[in-house]
């Protein structure tokens, strides 16, 4: 299939700011919606996927996330809690034969996948707090590290509704945004797994509301070549996640890069 050009309206901003793209409030789930369908359309399937019409949604807020179920696609989409507790930008797009039947059906499954209690094999249950007497023994309750139980997230609230879906839509959307926290994270990676080395990245344009970020790493002595993906955190943080290096990956995703009139910039020594 013959890839499509994507336009994009761009504001340039400095890297002293980060600024966030704010959907109207009356529209701002069916907004989140077309943005994280188009993202996953594009970056996932070469804009082979079909995403359109008018579907029931549902949306969950968790302590530490939103949550959107939409079972008519199989589509489970992740989202921060912004600061007045509405939807705030993406971190996941999903798409699973799970998440089938009803948005309810959907949400279960979600909920068994992701958010079920996240404990390490033998963690000890956290019931005062570090450095605190533990009334029983008298001892200072402190843990060795990594080894307190985690509480699952907990819902908050949650409400279904219609929304149009047409994803394209998202594409004339304004992309404001600095790069300089993709900049930071790809030479921290690069240090740390290549030191002495130097090369070149290239950066997509992208949106401060998108989940993920996919980078072409390519070194001056042509030893590392490959795609790192940099991922949004539900606390807000970009780290890097993935390093694909295969061939086939590689042609896919640089291919994805060039059509959006990507940066280059430098890594290493």
């Amino acid at each position: 299939m013959r890839a499509t050009a994507v336009m994009f309206v761009i504001t340039l901003v400095s890297c002293a700011q980060n600024s966030t793209m704010a959907p109207d409030s009356a529209n701002q789930l069916e907004t989140k919606v077309n943005r994280a369908l188009w993202w996953y359309r594009y970056w996932n399937t070469s804009g082979a996927a079909h995403f359109g019409g008018s579907v029931r949604a549902k949306a969950v807020r968790f302590t530490d996330r939103w949550v959107i179920l939409i079972a008519a696609f199989r589509v489970a989409i992740g989202t921060r809690v912004n600061p007045d507790g509405t939807v705030g930008p993406l971190v996941s797009v999903d798409q699973s034969p799970l998440y089938r039947g009803s948005n309810s059906a959907a949400l279960y499954e979600y909920e068994r996948l992701f958010l079920g209690p996240r404990n390490d094999p033998g963690c000890v249950p956290v019931q005062v707090a570090p450095g605190q007497p533990n009334a029983s023994s008298g001892q200072a309750g402190r843990l060795p590290a990594s080894r307190g139980c985690v509480e699952a997230p907990k819902r908050i609230s949650e409400y279904e509704q219609s929304i149009t879906v047409n994803p394209q839509a998202a594409v004339g959307s304004e992309i404001a945004t600095s790069q300089c926290d993709v900049i930071s994270v790809v030479r921290m990676w690069a240090k740390r797994y290549y030191p002495g080395m130097s090369g070149t990245a290239e950066i997509p344009l992208y949106s401060s509301d998108d989940p993920a970020v996919y980078v072409f790493m390519h070194s001056r002595d042509n030893q590392v070549r490959g795609i790192l993906i940099v991922q949004r955190e539900f606390n807000g943080e970009m780290t890097a996640g993935r390093f694909l290096d295969r061939p086939d990956s590689i042609r896919y995703y640089l291919d994805r890069i060039r059509q959006t009139q990507p940066i280059e910039v430098d890594w290493g020594t």
